[in-house]
């Protein structure tokens, strides 16, 4: 019993991250040896398991056989005014309920979100939905900028 508090304390003191192998490298600091196949029995037993590390996902897939467009930007991230450059990417989320796919379009100049859009699959035409809710909603005038990675969408 004194050992499941002492685990269960620095699972907690640890926000639920650390697993069997951290916890009881942890105690062994502190002067209690136990054996990791003993402390991980022992937290399956209370029904602690350790965070996991979220995994990547791959989400830009380039084709080699379609055409690359020239890079217009120059590495020049810092535009004069509003509407002059923005910019736009797509990522992967995981939730609860499975991964969420989102696109965003930044406006570079002012650093902020101009327009989104989001989907449980990432088809062609999410990107194209954060578009054109940023020009809907800042009507930009001749002489945008729009920069994206060379992904598949």
């Amino acid at each position: 019993m004194v050992l499941t508090s002492q685990i269960r304390a620095v699972f907690q003191e640890h926000h639920g991250r650390y697993g069997a192998p951290r916890i009881q490298a942890t105690l062994r600091g502190a002067g209690t040896v136990w054996s990791e196949k003993r402390v991980s029995r022992l937290m399956r037993a209370q029904g602690l398991a350790g965070k996991t590390r979220r995994r990547f996902t791959k989400t830009t897939v380039c084709d080699p056989g379609q055409p690359v467009a020239a890079t217009l930007l120059a590495r020049d991230f810092k535009p004069e005014k509003p509407n002059q450059v923005w910019s736009s990417d797509l990522t992967s989320i995981p939730t609860k309920e499975g991964w969420l796919d989102l696109a965003v379009t930044l406006d570079l100049y002012a650093r902020c979100v101009v327009g989104w859009a989001m989907d449980a699959t990432m088809p062609a035409e999410l990107p194209l939905r954060a578009l054109e809710m940023a020009t809907l909603t800042r009507n930009p005038g001749p002489g945008l900028l729009h920069h994206s990675d060379h992904g598949s969408q």
